[in-house]
Formats: C-alpha cells, structure tokens, sequence
C-alpha cells in the first residue's frame, strides 16, 4: 500500500473536492425533500400569510425531531438534513484540514485548524 504524501497540492485538492461534493450532496438532499413535499402535498399547501411571522414546527428544531421525520419520510426534515449537511460541509473541510497539517507534521496549522474547529464547534453546540 502506498503511503500519502501530504503535501499542500493534495491537501488542497482534497479540501476543495470536500467542499464541492459536500454542497452538491446538500443541494441534492434539499431537492430530494421539496420533491418529497411537493408530492405529499402538491397544490393542497396552504397559502403563507407574509403579515406574522411563523417559525418551525418544533419537530424539525432538533436533531431528535429531524431524525423522527426522517424515519416517517417527511419532506421538511429531508430538507433540513440537507441544510444540516451543508453547514457540516466546512466542518468537514477544517477537520480534515488538521488531519492534513497533521502529516505534514506542521504544528502551527494545526494549532490554528484546531482553534478554528474547536469555535465552528462551540458556536454550533450553543444553539441547542
């Protein structure tokens, strides 16, 4: 078996090759879902009312919620999985960015790869 040569040419292509099938996946998935809702509901979808405000149904709010609907193939938690998939897209990236600085045995970038991460983390734990 070959050994990985991490150099900045591969760790960039495959940084970017991340981030370019991980928006692709997203953007399918979210395509997947409408079409789900599209057929569940077709032209029987209410009309918004645009004067108030109305967030999320509380089942498509965390994580448990999201991964009921899933299970029962609701097109709104498709939909949000897809969302989910694209904000994990540059988690992704960085993550993998460490494992990179990592093999280039460069202390530095993956100090700060690792700040970086450790905040996109926080920031996002926050939420919940």
């Amino acid at each position: 078996m070959k050994a990985k040569k991490w150099t900045d040419e591969y760790i960039e292509n495959a940084v970017a090759n991340i981030l370019h099938y991980g928006v692709l996946l997203a953007g399918l998935v979210v395509v997947v879902g409408l079409g789900v809702v599209l057929l569940k509901h077709g032209v029987n979808m209410p009309t918004p009312n645009y004067g108030s405000f109305k967030g999320e149904a509380k089942s498509l709010t965390s994580i448990t919620g999201i991964a009921k609907g899933l299970w029962q193939f609701r097109g709104k938690a498709i939909v949000e999985l897809g969302i989910i998939t694209l904000v994990a897209t540059p988690i992704a990236r960085v993550a993998y960015s460490i494992v990179g600085y990592i093999g280039q045995k460069d202390r530095v970038y993956t100090a700060i790869s690792s700040i970086v991460l450790a905040v996109l983390l926080v920031s996002i734990l926050r939420a919940f």
